[in-house]
């Protein structure tokens, strides 16, 4: 797998998607500018850094997910890459942090390393 910051961000939404789907429609936040302060200031140092992020309006919060490659080794019939994956609230605090990996028919697992 190609570890740009696109392939990272990919393998982000593939995550969020499958651990939060949303219960209700929920508006994707595109940019930095459309994040509370505290968010965008976190969101330009995990892009400074190459990492990704994503975040989404729902319930009156916003929630915010940054994520990084975790490299690993594995057979060949899996993703050699896990992915570390930080949960943050509407106030920048870290609320959650693990690393989750892809079995071979895609789906996610949590990795302990």
């Amino acid at each position: 797998m190609d570890e740009t910051p696109l392939a990272l961000r990919l393998m982000l939404v593939d995550f969020v998607g499958a651990a939060y789907p949303p219960s209700r429609e929920v508006r994707i936040v595109e940019s930095r500018s459309e994040l509370p302060s505290v968010l965008a200031g976190i969101a330009g140092e995990t892009q400074q850094k190459c990492h990704a992020w994503l975040a989404w309006n729902e319930d009156g919060h916003t929630r915010f997910v940054a994520g990084e490659f975790v490299e690993r080794a594995c057979t060949a019939d899996c993703d050699a890459h896990a992915l570390r994956v930080l949960v943050h609230d509407d106030d920048g605090r870290l609320l959650a942090s693990a690393t989750w990996a892809r079995d071979a028919g895609g789906r996610w697992y949590l990795w302990n390393r």
